[in-house]
């Protein structure tokens, strides 16, 4: 799994990458779920700016993947949206 954000304004990007998904319990990680079975969801987190992006146009990209360090058959989204 791999994301990014970029704040179209400041034009700064964030961005992280994974094998797995980190299985959150409250503000604490509890551990990595490795994969995710058809049709199960799970909910992903980007890194968080430093500087409020109220009102500031975001470029998000979101992709995941079959296999380890991006391999495999991939799906990739792009989204924009205003926070």
């Amino acid at each position: 799994m791999s994301i990014s954000v970029r704040d179209t304004v400041t034009d700064v990007l964030l961005s992280d990458f994974g094998n797995g998904f980190t299985d959150m319990s409250g503000c604490l990680a509890s551990g990595i779920v490795a994969t995710l079975d058809t049709g199960q969801s799970y909910t992903v987190s980007s890194p968080a700016f430093a500087a409020d992006p109220t009102g500031h146009k975001i470029k998000t990209n979101i992709k995941l993947c079959t296999e380890n360090n991006l391999g495999g058959q991939c799906i990739e989204k792009n989204l924009e949206f205003k926070p």
